[in-house]
């Protein structure tokens, strides 16, 4: 597994709108994560492991 890098702020976007985006960000990282292991789409479940390292969730 590599090291998953920091997401970098988006330029030009409000505050506001940096944060909706990081939130929906984890939210669909969630999301893809829940439905993922059941199915046993390990590929997917990395991905979503790896969104929510670099936006600093840490692992439950």
């Amino acid at each position: 597994m590599s090291v998953a890098q920091p997401i970098p702020p988006t330029l030009g976007l409000p505050k506001e709108k940096q944060l909706a985006s990081r939130r929906l960000s984890a939210l669909d990282a969630a999301s893809a994560i829940s439905r993922s292991v059941p199915n046993g789409d390990d590929d997917i479940v990395e991905r979503g492991r790896a969104t929510m390292a670099r936006l600093g969730v840490p692992a439950a």
